[in-house]
C-alpha cells in the first residue's frame, strides 16, 4: 500500500464580493476541488485607534485542502488571483493539515435513454501527521 499524500490548507482572507470568482478560477482553471467560501466579518484593533468608533469590515474568507506537492503552487495562484500584494487587498497563510480526506470527482459510468448514471463521489481517508 502506497503511502498517502500530505496536504496543506490555504486560507485567504479578502474584501467582501471577490472570493467567489476566485473559488471559480481555482476550480476551473487548477482543478482544485477541496475548497470553500464562507462570508465573515469583524473589528481590527487599527480601527477602534484611528476612527474612535467601531466599523464591522465585511469579509470573504476562501480555504482549500491541497496536496503538499501542490501547494506552493497554488499559494501563488491565488495570491495572484485575490491580488493580495495591492494595498487593503487581505491576507494569505498556508498550514499543514493534521487529517485530510480526499475528494475524487464523480464518474459518469453510461448514458441510458438520455439519462446519466453517475457513480458515487469516492472518499478516502488519509493518514494523520
Amino acid at each position: 500500500m502506497k503511502p498517502e499524500p500530505r496536504h496543506k490548507t490555504i486560507t485567504c482572507i479578502m474584501p467582501a464580493g471577490g472570493a467567489r470568482e476566485v473559488h471559480n478560477r481555482l476550480m476551473r482553471e487548477r482543478g482544485v476541488l477541496s475548497a470553500t467560501t464562507h462570508h465573515a466579518r469583524g473589528l481590527g484593533m487599527g480601527t477602534m485607534r484611528r476612527r474612535r468608533v467601531l466599523v464591522a469590515e465585511q469579509k470573504d474568507v476562501l480555504v482549500a485542502l491541497v496536496e503538499e506537492a501542490r501547494a506552493d503552487e497554488l499559494f501563488a495562484f491565488l495570491y495572484e488571483a485575490a491580488r493580495i500584494g495591492e494595498p487593503h487587498a487581505g491576507l494569505i497563510f498556508m498550514s499543514r493539515a493534521g487529517l485530510a480526506h480526499a475528494l475524487v470527482a464523480p464518474v459518469v459510468l453510461e448514458e441510458n435513454r438520455g439519462r446519466t448514471t453517475v457513480s458515487q463521489t469516492v472518499v478516502r481517508p488519509l493518514a494523520q501527521d
